[in-house]
């Protein structure tokens, strides 16, 4: 099923962790499949035009999308805290993100 705008923003409102929060909101305003999100690299997001490169995706094509200002925002302080060299979404204990 499809979440609403408003179930949407009381997941945002609840979630207390800025990565999660940053994740939930850039798949839910760009239409990223997980296993795309999990490739984003820093040079993939254009901020200034709001769009995201997604690389290899469904069927290995590249598309470009957009972003919203609130998952930009999110974005900006989630990079400012965890400071990702390449990577967005990278973790030391999980396989799950790069």
């Amino acid at each position: 099923s499809i979440l609403s705008k408003s179930e949407i923003a009381i997941i945002l409102e609840t979630c207390t962790s800025i990565r999660l929060k940053t994740i939930i909101a850039i798949l839910y305003s760009s239409g990223l499949r997980i296993s795309e999100l999990i490739n984003l690299d820093i040079s993939d997001i254009d901020l200034s035009n709001k769009t995201i490169l997604v690389r290899n995706g469904k069927g290995n094509n590249d598309r470009l999308t957009i972003i919203s200002q609130k998952a930009i925002d999110l974005l900006k302080t989630y990079i400012n805290i965890y400071k990702p060299i390449k990577a967005i979404f990278y973790s030391t204990k999980t396989k799950n993100f790069r």
